[in-house]
């Protein structure tokens, strides 16, 4: 469910309780609504109404009302100049306040989340981003904020990006669908893949329910040649235990 952060109810260490707006007020079930809102329960929650989030969890009754128990929050990367300063201000990056924020947006404009996702390195420009802030800046991202996210598959973040007006090429999306591929082929039980083999199905996967083309190979071997980092040049085969997107 998309929805805004509203109020903080309660709070305590990573925990906190807090009023959400849903984008679609048809979708909770309306007695656990209240003036256009709803409760939420749940860990590292983003405090900022100028991000979007896609709540995830069950309802759950007690002495307060219906609430959401939260398994999973996914932050929508905002798109206009306002709406990455607040994400990138909003608590969800570490070491990151208002003034670093404007900082990153005037150094990378609206490239930002692509920097971070494929060239960490270049914060280092801007001032206040030390090499130890900005490990913990990346892992950060890496875990909760790039399309492939615990708790939800390609498909299911996809889906949420599509709704948010994501270009179908955008870089963060074909990185997303070759770790899809590369993690269901670890799951599978495959050490090895060829590839080609990946190519091929990221290829399928990014252009699944299109009447065209939209994502090209080249662009799929550009962005898996700047995302992957392989154990030497000219192998036709990725060793998936130790590859890192």
């Amino acid at each position: 469910m998309i929805a805004t952060y509203r109020r903080t109810i309660f709070e305590k260490g990573d925990f906190s309780i807090c009023s959400f707006k849903p984008e679609d007020e048809s979708e909770p079930p309306q007695n656990a609504m209240k003036y256009g809102t709803f409760v939420g329960v749940g860990v590292n929650i983003p405090h900022s109404e100028d991000v979007k989030l896609n709540l995830d969890g069950e309802w759950e009754s007690n002495k307060y009302g219906l609430q959401m128990k939260i398994n999973t929050c996914i932050s929508i990367l905002p798109k206009t100049e306002e709406g990455i300063i607040a994400f990138l201000s909003s608590g969800v990056l570490p070491y990151i306040k208002n003034k670093t924020a404007i900082k990153l947006y005037k150094t990378f404009g609206d490239h930002i989340f692509s920097v971070i996702e494929n060239h960490p390195e270049e914060l280092l420009r801007v001032s206040g981003i030390t090499k130890k802030k900005l490990k913990a800046i990346q892992d950060a991202y890496t875990v909760n904020y790039g399309f492939t996210i615990n708790g939800f598959g390609f498909k299911t973040v996809d889906e949420i990006a599509a709704k948010t007006h994501t270009p179908p090429n955008d870089p963060l999306r074909i990185m997303g669908a070759l770790k899809f591929v590369l993690t269901e082929a670890q799951n599978e039980g495959h050490l090895c893949m060829k590839q080609e083999e990946l190519r091929t199905a990221a290829h399928t996967l990014l252009n699944a329910g299109f009447y065209r083309e939209i994502v090209s190979t080249n662009e799929i071997i550009r962005h898996k040649e700047n995302g992957l980092r392989r154990r030497s040049e000219g192998r036709q085969r990725l060793c998936i235990s130790r590859i890192q997107l």
